[in-house]
């Protein structure tokens, strides 16, 4: 007999989770555990029995969460054959609403069934499933919903029902925490709109505001954090209408470049309050920059530190993208042409004070370098203001205008975070 099966707890309804005697006790240990400390341990032998995750090894009612049986669930609930919703089970002490969550990341859809786990959640919750049970790792089914394969509808019907934003697993992170590395950017917006604390430290002493999840999470990060310490929002900062909200295509301000109206109504309505801050693109601060080729030393392709992070944790990533074909746009004769732009200064000098910077938008059909060759001033002012506001002093959005092969037009003002 295998020791590690031997070790766990015997039943028919045990899911076939394993738990070892090491992994109780370091799971029942006291406090939180960090990466040295049993955490990292702790969280090799959770992922190692659940592994041996077995469906037939459930009871009919938590299979019928677990595939999101609604007809099931509903008439169990009805007849009275339904078990205490408060309970947990298996030995890795799941509440019924973390088997839904659970199934509807692993279960894979069948043609001839047709899950329903929102539906399900929503009846368990409404029958008094508590939402915030821990499991035998402390994961509540909203660390569950935002974790590896996150769940954007199942986590807003958990905040709905009043599930509990900061609790805390045993390696002392809340959902955010696991969140934000899957770059599941509308899931952190769910749990920032409902008001999840931004201020966790976990057991290995990471601030969770040092966690980095991509360009996408990290724009929506900084909005809400400005939104929270009472800062007025970014130019360009979202993609509704400046004056209504509205979602949908919008036109820019024709003054400025960067705010964004859907109809002149809204842009009329707007101008008063948009007037003392609309500054004239081709002002002062727009400077012409010469397009350079690639620079040599230079990358051929973008290396994001978060998909390193993501391959790390085991999380896909997507394929690098190629900057081989640079300055693409010099094909198009279609100028002047409006665009936002990236501007990165390079992660490590070349050994001169003035290192190329690698420019590109969104589409990457305009891909280029801006050197001090090309054009002092405007290079010395998109530095300056991407080291003083922008991400992590190494990136940051402006507002930009191709006015040939060659040339391009940069209003050196930064724009709020991009989700690219």
């Amino acid at each position: 007999m295998d020791n590690s099966r031997a070790a766990a707890t015997s039943s028919a309804v045990d899911g076939g989770y394993i738990v070892t005697p090491r992994m109780l006790e370091l799971a029942d240990s006291t406090g939180y555990l960090s990466g040295p400390h049993g955490g990292k341990e702790l969280r090799t032998l959770y992922n190692s029995g659940a592994e041996k995750m077995d469906p037939t090894r459930l009871s009919p009612f938590s299979l019928a969460c677990l595939i999101g049986d609604v007809q099931t669930v509903t008439r169990m609930l009805s007849d009275g054959s339904a078990p205490d919703l408060k309970k947990t089970v298996t030995p890795y002490r799941l509440s019924y609403p973390a088997l839904v969550i659970i199934g509807a990341q692993r279960v894979i859809p069948d043609l001839e069934f047709e899950m329903n786990h929102a539906g399900v959640l929503q009846l368990v919750l409404k029958h008094g499933a508590p939402t915030s049970t821990p499991n035998i790792v402390g994961a509540t089914p909203l660390h569950l919903a935002s974790s590896i394969m996150p769940m954007p509808e199942l986590l807003q019907i958990l905040v709905d029902a009043g599930a509990e934003l900061n609790a805390r697993d045993k390696y002392g992170q809340s959902a955010l925490f696991d969140c934000i590395p899957t770059g599941a950017e509308d899931c952190v917006e769910i749990l920032l709109s409902a008001g999840v604390s931004l201020d966790f430290v976990n057991a290995d002493g990471t601030p969770l505001r040092d966690v980095y999840g991509g360009a996408a999470v990290h724009a929506v990060m900084q909005r809400h954090l400005r939104q929270r310490a009472g800062k007025a929002a970014q130019p360009f900062e979202r993609k509704e209408c400046d004056h209504c909200n509205k979602v949908g295509h919008n036109s820019l301000c024709s003054r400025c470049r960067t705010a964004r109206y859907c109809s002149r109504e809204c842009q009329r309505a707007a101008w008063k309050n948009h007037r003392p801050s609309c500054h004239s693109f081709g002002g002062s601060s727009t400077y012409s920059m010469r397009a350079a080729n690639r620079m040599p030393g230079t990358h051929t392709e973008t290396i994001s530190i978060y998909d390193l992070q993501r391959s790390y944790l085991g999380i896909p990533a997507p394929a690098a993208k190629s900057q081989v074909k640079v300055n693409k746009s010099a094909e198009r004769t279609d100028y002047p042409r409006q665009m936002i732009i990236k501007i990165q200064l390079p992660m490590s000098s070349d050994g001169s004070s003035t290192p190329p910077m690698l420019v590109y938008n969104k589409k990457r059909d305009f891909q280029t370098h801006f050197t001090s060759g090309s054009g002092e001033a405007g290079y010395n002012a998109i530095a300056k203001a991407i080291r003083e506001h922008g991400v992590w002093g190494a990136k940051a959005y402006f507002a930009a205008e191709l006015v040939s092969a060659d040339e391009v037009r940069v209003k050196v003002e930064v724009l709020g975070e991009q989700d690219w």
